[in-house]
């Protein structure tokens, strides 16, 4: 026995050009996984098959999840087996080194690992007896990797979202299941990188087991860059199944998923009337028809009898087919967007509602097919005569105007492009707070009597601390950038900390505040990298402010 091994050392030498020591050689018996010899998930380790019948078994340990990769040198004349078992001896894996003539390198294989007890088996492929071996396990923790066993939904690998996994279709059979969660409505985009040779299905499930949509990644000579798919969901339990569309089995994948929350996307599954996605007038949303047989309805109500405007972007390759429905199930209205390289921008139409219930139906028109092809739409009844729901902050101002914080003027306009004054300020702020205007202390301003139209307001704010307490309150007077910062910050007591420069707030105080609203994506630092904090703030800056502080959905 002494001499076979030291032979084997030397033929070792020989066949592969390494050098290596006694604790990495296999010691037997180890023909089971009861005897099999314990390794590191990180190192080098030899044997010698000596019969047809000898399997060579070795056992490790790791304490984190993480990715596994096993090497093992190809030989021209001669094959292995390796084999990769888990705690249950349930097989996870499985390849062979090659040969002939011209091979080189080495055969290598990768996987994602749970923590958990796994066990490796070494066994002749062909011609492989009595010609000693040599395999590299290497376990890289650093990353986010598919946690196998994953064939199942009950196996399923925990999915961190806006984060990108990596895993390995280990046969054509094979099938990779990951798991998230929404604790809110919002959208998500699953993107995986395109390869020549090779393509992936990915396909999303809800929790009752629904298929949601699928999409499979390109392959070809050419192709470069990702494939994507988009949609949006309530708050709930998904699953996502990557399956081998064309030869993809033993190749990496990279899965990358984004959420974006937001209750202005659709909420699949919105397929009939009574799976509808509840939405409200004068907002906008946005959609995605998945597959060729996907349609997707909404529900809103009206509560004022009217002329109502419904808007969707044109598109030059395809278009969109509009159905207005009432609650009985009888069509109001029913029109096409435009399509072809000399349409407007916007499809319209404008329809008179009674006061009930409505729903609206967005699907294929025939001789078109937007599949895959993100639209977005608002049902208008209007607010304000001086912007439509197109413009940038008016989901905002909708927003602020729905909870009355914020209000239009008597003739109907907004003036989002108007400065907010310091009084207007003070009231929008009591309004969102709630703050009692009954029997409040006179903050004592010399430039605000008891009489003046935003008094108890002012006094409120100043009282609770939001605004400093002087000698002069200049109630008309612009508010800026810098005094926006503050009072909300003092508002809501805002906390946070934003890592890249802003070069022209030196105040420490002011640096905080503005630091608290732009770490919590309140505000965006110019990309000059300053703040302009003299700056006057108009009231569609204002109202996207407040918004963002008060609906997190609103925030970049």
């Amino acid at each position: 026995m002494v001499k076979k091994i030291v032979f084997s050392f030397i033929l070792l030498q020989v066949v592969f050009g390494v050098s290596v020591t006694l604790a990495s050689w296999e010691a037997e018996p180890n023909n089971t996984i009861q005897q099999a010899n314990p390794i590191s998930a990180n190192g080098e380790y030899s044997g010698v098959i000596s019969s047809s019948s000898d399997v060579d078994f070795f056992g490790f340990t790791v304490n984190e999840p993480g990715n596994l990769t096993i090497s093992m040198p190809n030989n021209v004349d001669s094959s292995w087996y390796i084999t990769l078992y888990n705690s249950s001896g349930a097989q996870l894996n499985w390849t062979y080194t090659d040969r002939g003539q011209f091979v080189s390198g080495d055969k290598k294989d990768e996987i994602g690992l749970s923590p958990g007890t796994y066990y490796i088996s070494v066994g002749n492929s062909y011609n492989a007896i009595n010609i000693p071996y040599i395999f590299k396990l290497k376990f890289d923790k650093k990353g986010l990797f598919e946690q196998e066993p994953n064939d199942s939904v009950q196996t399923a690998t925990p999915f961190s979202l806006n984060n990108e996994y990596r895993g390995n279709l280990n046969s054509s059979a094979d099938e990779d299941y990951y798991r998230f969660s929404l604790n809110e409505p919002g959208n998500i985009t699953m993107s995986m990188p395109n390869d020549p040779n090779s393509a992936w299905y990915i396909y999303l499930y809800n929790s009752s087991g629904k298929e949601l949509t699928y999409f499979n990644t390109k392959r070809g000579q050419f192709v470069t860059g990702s494939t994507s798919d988009e949609i949006g969901l309530p708050a709930g339990t998904y699953y996502i199944r990557v399956s081998d569309s064309y030869d993809a089995s033993k190749k990496p994948y990279l899965l990358n998923i984004q959420f974006e929350q937001s209750r202005f996307y659709e909420q699949e599954l919105n397929n009939t009337t009574q799976d509808a996605t509840v939405i409200d007038i004068n907002y906008r949303y946005q959609g995605v028809i998945n597959t060729s047989n996907d349609t997707d309805f909404y529900r809103f109500d009206v509560d004022s009898p009217g002329s109502y405007t419904i808007s969707i972007p044109n598109n030059e390759e395809v278009s969109w087919g509009l159905t207005i429905w009432d609650q009985h199930g009888d069509i109001i209205d029913a029109f096409t967007t435009e399509r072809g390289s000399f349409i407007s921008n916007v499809s319209s139409k404008r329809v008179g509602l009674k006061k009930g219930t409505y729903y609206l139906q967005v699907g294929h028109p025939y001789g078109s097919n937007p599949s895959k092809i993100p639209y977005s739409f608002a049902i208008e009844h209007q607010q304000f005569n001086d912007m439509n729901v197109n413009y940038w902050a008016y989901n905002e101002i909708a927003f602020l105007e729905s909870k009355g914080i914020i209000k239009g003027y008597s003739n109907g306009t907004f003036r989002p492009g108007n400065q907010v004054t310091r009084s207007q300020a003070a009231t929008m702020i009591s309004r969102a707070l709630g703050l009692s205007l009954n029997n409040v202390t006179n903050p004592g301003y010399r430039d605000v009597s008891t009489d003046f139209h935003s008094y108890r307001e002012i006094a409120a704010v100043t009282n609770a601390g939001i605004f400093p307490k002087n000698a002069t309150f200049r109630p008309n007077d612009n508010l800026t950038r810098a005094e926006m910062a503050a009072v909300l910050v003092k508002a809501y007591n805002l906390t946070g900390t934003y890592d890249g420069a802003i070069t022209d707030v030196r105040d420490p105080e002011l640096l905080k505040h503005v630091q608290a609203l732009a770490g919590n994506g309140i505000t965006n630092i110019y990309s000059d990298n300053t703040f302009r904090p003299n700056n006057d703030v108009t009231r569609a800056q204002f109202s996207a402010f407040f918004s963002r502080i008060l609906d997190e959905s609103f925030r970049d």
